[in-house]
């Protein structure tokens, strides 16, 4: 059933639990999937982690099998995530299947790593001595994920951050806190501890103010650049050492075309690139650049190509394109269509 799905915060395994605001799909404004309670502010600035040493002193060995158990188990429960994907970020199911792909990429990727960067490296020494190259988890990171990869980037910020032996206060998008809370409960079955894994459901301003927690080692986050530049100022601003900020942002994504160029791939790469994920990819196409003598004919071929997509409900397998996240988003799109319209 719908309703059985709810998000709330989880500190040290703990449901932490303000008042509950029922969850509506973007692709259908009067079906409701599920309840979430964002933290409040109070409780926010109650928050404490000081978190036990367990995982950090763990084995990398150890630590890969429990994430690799994981990667098995969001593979074990796909159908729940392809629901999932499709109710609360409104995804096609082509690209759900691709983003539960990449969700065990990540894990299967960062294991690799980890099992490289934690052998001891001999360093080139003086005569009579030897010195070695030994990498140490950080502490702890605070991982802020979007909602147009709800699934595939917050799995990778956190199971990275897992798998060097940190601890992880994660902090999912608002729109899509059940995606996240789903993940984690994964997370902690599989055999993370729940004094590692702290997720905090909450809103923009919830981010804001865990970036300025001290015991914080470092942030990983991906979203907009001003939201970047504003994390970049509190960690800065912070006592102790200086925090580690790993940040994706986005950007505008350009392709050329020349006469030389294979027409039909042309424009599948276009179409797969510009409106996949209802465009809301920091990847996805902006602009194209085409060689004047070829111009007109790939307008009319793009043009073509563009009118047998099908927008609608993700939920039906012939959809292409399904809805944009929220009204904010929706909004400024319109606003921008206008602006593009009157000059």
């Amino acid at each position: 059933d719908n309703h059985d799905f709810y998000a709330c915060s989880l500190l040290h395994g703990e449901e932490v639990i303000d008042t509950y605001e029922d969850k509506f799909s973007p692709s259908d404004q009067s079906k409701k999937i599920g309840r979430v309670s964002y933290l409040s502010k109070d409780n926010l600035s109650k928050i404490n982690f000081n978190n036990g040493d367990d995982w950090r002193k763990s084995s990398v060995k150890s630590r890969i099998e429990v994430l690799k158990k994981a990667a098995n188990s969001l593979q074990e429960n796909a159908n729940l995530f392809y629901a999932l994907l499709v109710k609360e970020a409104g995804k096609s199911l082509k690209d759900c299947d691709a983003e539960i792909r990449e969700s065990i990429d990540f894990i299967n990727y960062y294991s690799a790593q980890a099992k490289k960067i934690f052998n001891d490296i001999e360093l080139e020494s003086p005569s009579g001595e030897k010195n070695y190259l030994r990498h140490a988890p950080k502490g702890t990171f605070l991982c802020i994920s979007p909602w147009n990869f709800p699934m595939a980037i917050f799995v990778g910020q956190v199971s990275a951050a897992l798998l060097t032996g940190n601890t992880v206060i994660a902090k999912p998008a608002e729109d899509t806190s059940l995606i996240a809370s789903e993940i984690v409960k994964v997370f902690h079955d599989c055999g993370v501890p729940k004094d590692a894994l702290h997720l905090v459901v909450g809103g923009k301003d919830a981010g804001n103010e865990l970036t300025k927690i001290n015991a914080l080692s470092g942030v990983a986050f991906t979203g907009s650049t001003s939201a970047a530049k504003k994390i970049n100022m509190n960690l800065a601003e912070s006592d102790g050492p200086i925090k580690t900020l790993i940040a994706e942002t986005g950007g505008q994504n350009v392709m050329f075309v020349d006469s030389s160029s294979l027409k039909e791939q042309v424009i599948d790469d276009v179409v797969r690139s510009a409106f996949y994920s209802a465009g809301q990819r920091c990847s996805a196409l902006r602009v194209v650049y085409v060689q004047e003598e070829v111009a007109q004919e790939y307008w009319d071929y793009l043009k073509e190509a563009m009118d047998e997509l099908e927008i609608g409900d993700p939920n039906n397998a012939s959809t292409d394109i399904g809805p944009i996240i929220n009204q904010t988003s929706l909004d400024k799109l319109n606003r921008h269509i206008n602006n593009l319209k009157e000059t």
